[in-house]
């Protein structure tokens, strides 16, 4: 009788069994192709809204501060203003400036893209200081004060308001019902004098305006 050692000899050798190797290895390819799989494109936030703001100064009676910008409910679609491209700095001339012992004059920035300003400097350090607004966009009624808007006599064709801001002294010049001019004068934080002072400048300045309606 042969022994078991002897028959499994004789029947040859035994093969492994390949199958659940090769489909374990198949199982392993294809979940790394999964993984590995991309979709083309470039990546989309959900949110790119810019919370940067251009600040621009605001200035008195504008109606806004420097990151909100005042109403302009009096400019209309289509409409353009009689003032819209009015040099603030050519409503001083030099006679002006000398009557009101003035240097020469620099451009501010508005609280609006469609407003503009200048300053003057007195020629007497630290006496005075005049600026004249072009508010394109907003007329008498969109004045903002620190105390009351009052109305005051026309100045020439033009009708009028008067407010103070801080110290300083302004008379706003209706040139339509949706655009003015201001004309402020500041004395070195003398209200009294600032508001005998801007009687004399808004009476230089309005022949130079357009008519008021």
């Amino acid at each position: 009788m042969k022994s078991d050692v002897e028959t499994r000899k004789s029947s040859g050798p035994v093969k492994p069994s390949f199958v659940p190797v090769v489909t374990a290895i198949l199982a392993v390819t294809v979940s790394a192709v999964g993984c590995t799989a991309e979709t083309g494109g470039s990546p989309t936030p959900g949110n790119t809204q810019s919370t940067s703001e251009t600040a621009r100064p605001t200035l008195p009676g504008g109606g806004g501060s420097s990151s909100s910008l005042p109403p302009t409910s009096g400019g209309g679609a289509g409409r353009t203003s009689p003032i819209e491209n009015t040099d603030p700095c050519a409503l001083l001339s030099a006679a002006d400036r000398s009557t009101l012992s003035l240097k020469d004059g620099a451009v501010t920035d508005g609280s609006t893209d469609v407003d503009k300003g200048c300053r003057w400097h007195s020629s007497q350090q630290g006496d005075h200081s005049v600026q004249i607004d072009i508010y394109a966009e907003l007329g008498t009624k969109d004045v903002q004060a620190t105390g009351g808007v009052k109305s005051i006599a026309d100045v020439g064709k033009h009708k009028a308001v008067q407010y103070n801001f801080g110290t300083t002294c302004t008379i706003s010049l209706a040139i339509t019902d949706s655009s003015r001019v201001d004309v402020r004068v500041g004395a070195a934080g003398d209200n009294q004098k600032a508001c005998a002072m801007v009687q004399q400048v808004a009476q230089l300045v309005e022949p130079k305006l357009p008519a008021g309606s």
